[in-house]
Order: C-alpha cells, then sequence, then structure tokens
C-alpha cells in the first residue's frame, strides 16, 4: 500500500515580490547552426557583462531554430546577443531583433515544486484581471513573469489577492 499526501494552500505565502523595471525584452530567431557543436551558447570573451533578467528558448516545429526571448537593460542587449552568436545589428534580408518594452514581476517562496498549484493560482488571477503575460518562467523556489511596459503594478495587485507577501 502507498501513501499519498497532498498539500494545499488557500492563499499560498511567499518570500517577496519585487519589480524590475528599466529593461527591454527581444525576440529574435536563433538558428541552431550558430551554437557551439556542443548545442549550448558560445560566451564572447569581447562582450561586456551581458547581464539579463530573463532569457528562454523556444524551439521551432522543425526543431531547426529556437526562438530567443532575452529581458535585459536596453544597454545589455547586444551582449546577451552576442554570447548566442547573434548580432544586434540589421542585415541584408534580416530586419534585426524585435525590441520591447518591458517590466518583470518575481516572487520567491519555498518549495514551489512540492507546493501544486502555486502557478496555476497566480496565472488564473492574471488572467481574471486581464493582465497580459508575455512570457513566464517558473522554477523550485522563483516565477518569474513578464509583462508589458508599464503594466507590473496592476499584475502586483492582482497577485496579491492569491499570494501572500511579506
Amino acid at each position: 500500500m502507498e501513501t499519498i499526501a497532498v498539500y494545499f494552500e488557500p492563499v499560498a505565502k511567499t518570500y517577496g515580490l519585487h519589480r524590475i523595471t528599466g529593461v527591454v525584452m527581444v525576440q529574435t530567431p536563433l538558428p541552431f547552426s550558430t551554437w557551439a557543436r556542443s548545442g549550448r551558447a558560445k560566451p564572447s570573451p569581447a562582450a561586456p557583462s551581458g547581464r539579463f533578467s530573463f532569457v528562454m528558448l523556444q524551439t521551432d516545429p522543425d526543431g531547426e531554430a529556437a526562438i530567443l526571448y532575452a529581458v535585459a537593460p536596453p544597454e545589455e542587449i547586444p551582449a546577451v546577443l552576442e554570447s548566442f552568436g547573434r548580432s544586434a545589428a540589421a542585415g541584408p534580408g534580416d530586419p534585426g531583433p524585435d525590441l520591447q518594452p518591458v517590466e518583470m514581476v518575481l516572487f520567491q517562496g519555498p518549495h514551489f515544486y512540492e507546493r501544486y498549484g502555486i502557478a496555476a493560482a497566480a496565472l488564473d488571477k492574471l488572467r481574471e484581471k486581464q493582465v497580459v503575460l508575455l512570457r513566464a518562467g517558473f522554477s523550485g523556489s522563483m516565477a518569474q513573469l513578464v509583462v508589458p511596459y508599464g503594466t507590473a503594478e496592476p499584475a502586483m495587485a492582482a497577485l496579491a489577492e492569491c499570494l501572500r507577501f511579506p
């Protein structure tokens, strides 16, 4: 006989809620041919810090390329792109990366991987409050939400209805 335990919090407790402003999201195709043979991005020693807040790669249906989404301060975008073998400059037949001003909302907490329903509660509340969500990433202890510029405050207010922050 196996014992199964289910943990449920009507209002989940978290460690904090943070907002990141002054960033842009770059969206650009990233052919796998620009990557190192190992399939990982090649960092460039010539690049500046390449500081970023969020990176997501989404492969295309054919598995030939990915779409790179990265959130960083505008001055860091060229370094972030260069670390993935991509130039920030436009070229023949290439309009260059698409940049969009965004904000990020982050919340942390213990053991999200054991506390089922936290992501669903957050995403459901954002949908209910009609907060546009551009990208989201969840890990064992952090949620990272990318929202259009100027909408972090409504997103934070919505999250405060379903999560408890110190």
